[in-house]
């Protein structure tokens, strides 16, 4: 659809120069991308315009015989098709691929010129390393207009054209540099690229091929509210967007706290409260440094009467005092000058604070505590004060309480298990506390156990008549059809286990040799002589290891039929 698109609109314009109309064989142009700018970040849609460069008083820069707008996908450094372009007449052309940022402002371009002879296709390279290149520079070549890898080429240098763009920038990736830790350098087509690796930029940060590691796309919401990047790309930053309202803030002010982003859009915290409780001081506060108490030279008042009258000193408090008021007796009781009469003048005694209660020992339960009285006597019209000490008893529960450390024993061996294939037993050891218990410490041992375990024993080890270890914790009887005689001889099909006519185990019920040897070995036989039994095998005459029956169990070899048992048995 969109090449039908195309073709139509490229077919009406240029038939309107007189240059592709019926009769004329259209021709078709391909344009592909190569650039290490990365779609979706660095640029938005590339747009391809094909200018007509032989029409009369047209150049380069002349009308654009079409224009068509895409977002190239997959992986740009290989090459990405940007426009497939129909219906068009032979001739001179320039092919303008430009990358456009989400407001459809030009990121980067680069015009490449052709002679469109039959069908072609045209690919055209955008490096990051030409950003701040303007072509021709000082010295170049009026012709090198376009920049490739940061130097200046003629425009008709593309990969369909190489020796245009001689002498090369690259053979190797090696002959080229990177501008950023983050991006190594690529040789592409001969020219220099940037290959980013985001790797290296820390949580939240791409790779950049021209900056370098910087913050990544932007973010639904603002993700951080001081420091003075717009994450969202909206516009406001900080408090100024309202999603940081009420978040964390510093307003830079040391007279306010709980800083907060306000619905206004601005950093505000509440005052503080600058107060000494000295009302010889003034208080204030300063932005910079906080709070201020500046001395003040004023009257006050100590609250003692007998000292005179009282002023503000130099260090901010009420300590400087004038002449006694009173002679010779000061009453500071009554405030008064008067003289005593009677220890009624003086007032009431004066009782100090408690103590702390003294209580003897850790878990002692009743102690006693002090405080100093002050009693007031009248003594030649003078009021003495007399210190005495009043004690009185106090009380506490120390039931519970810890009154020292706990201790513990070595904890004992593994046992109590239930046979002699069991491997998991239980151990134990004494613990002793100390507690208050009515005024005293008192030590109280308890026993604290815990599970443990054992190596499995060996198979055929005996864990009672006519029983042996058959793996941990399986104690079996050798009667049993799945451990006939030994640990896992199964008797196989309708055979069942059966005692011998020499006193021990086998499979009974055998037709063939071969129904004992797939559960024995290769070399065990079936007895048919009237009893069936299954004969394990020995490499020699008399007793052996093994012989078929498993690890730990031996083949009895005996007149008239052998048989597996543990460790010992007898014909």
């Amino acid at each position: 659809m969109l090449a039908d698109v195309v073709r139509r609109v490229v077919l009406g314009w240029l038939c309107g120069f007189g240059l592709a109309c019926a009769g004329s064989e259209p021709l078709e142009l391909s344009v592909d991308l190569k650039t290490d700018y990365a779609a979706g970040e660095d640029f938005f849609a590339t747009r391809v315009e094909l200018l007509a460069v032989d029409l009369p008083d047209v150049g380069p820069e002349g009308m654009s015989l079409v224009r068509v707008d895409s977002l190239p996908e997959g992986d740009l450094l290989a090459g990405a098709r940007v426009a497939d372009l129909e219906g068009l007449e032979p001739g001179s052309r320039v092919v303008v691929v430009s990358l456009l940022d989400a407001d459809r402002a030009t990121v980067a371009s680069r015009r490449v010129r052709i002679e469109l002879e039959r069908d072609a296709a045209v690919t055209v390279l955008i490096g990051s390393l030409c950003a701040d290149v303007t072509c021709p520079g000082s010295g170049d070549d009026p012709d090198a207009t376009e920049c490739a890898s940061g130097r200046c080429v003629p425009p008709t240098c593309s990969p369909q054209n190489p020796e245009s763009c001689l002498p090369f920038a690259c053979e190797v990736s090696s002959d080229c540099t990177s501008p950023t830790d983050c991006a190594d350098p690529i040789c592409v087509d001969g020219e220099c690229f940037l290959l980013p690796d985001a790797t290296r930029c820390r949580e939240g940060e791409r790779c950049d091929v021209v900056a370098g590691c910087a913050l990544g796309a932007c973010s639904e919401v603002e993700s951080a509210c001081v420091d003075g990047i717009d994450d969202d790309c909206d516009g406001l930053t900080d408090c100024a967007d309202p999603d940081c309202l009420d978040a964390a803030c510093d307003d830079a002010s040391a007279c306010t706290e709980r800083d907060a982003c306000s619905a206004e859009g601005v950093c505000a915290g509440s005052t503080i409260t600058c107060d000494d409780g000295e009302a010889c001081t003034e208080d204030a506060c300063d932005p910079a440094s906080g709070c201020t108490f500046t001395a003040l030279d004023a009257a006050c008042d100590d609250g003692i009467f007998c000292n005179g009258d009282d002023r503000c000193g130099e260090d901010g408090t009420c300590s400087v005092h004038g002449a006694p008021p009173c002679e010779s007796f000061c009453n500071e009781m009554r405030r008064t000058c008067d003289a005593c009469i009677s220890d009624g003048d003086c007032g009431a005694p004066m009782e100090g604070a408690w103590s702390a209660c003294n209580y003897g020992s850790t878990c002692g339960e009743s102690g006693t505590r002090t405080r100093t009285v002050m009693t007031p006597t009248c003594m030649d019209g003078t009021c003495v004060f007399t210190p005495a000490a009043e004690q009185e008893t106090c009380t506490r529960d120390t039931d519970g309480d810890s009154c020292g450390t706990t201790t513990t024993g070595s904890w004992s061996g593994c046992g109590g298990f239930s046979n002699a294939c069991d491997t998991t037993g239980t151990r134990s050891r004494s613990v002793t506390t100390r507690t208050c218990a009515s005024g005293g410490c008192q030590a109280r041992t308890t026993t604290q156990s815990e599970s443990c375990s054992r190596s499995a024993p060996s198979d055929g080890t005996g864990c009672g008549s006519g029983r042996v270890c058959c793996g941990a914790n399986n104690c079996v009887a050798l009667t049993n059809d799945s451990h006939c005689g030994a640990c896992r001889v199964q008797c196989p099909g309708s055979m069942v286990c059966a005692r011998t006519p020499t006193n021990g185990y086998a499979c009974r019920g055998c037709s063939s040799n071969d129904q004992c040897r797939a559960e024995l070995d290769s070399r065990a036989t079936c007895y048919t002589s009237g009893s069936s039994f299954c004969n394990c095998q020995c490499s020699s005459d008399g007793v052996c290891s093994n012989g078929g029956c498993g690890a730990g169990f031996y083949c009895w070899d005996c007149p008239g039929h052998n048989f597996c048992s543990p460790g010992g048995g007898s014909c």
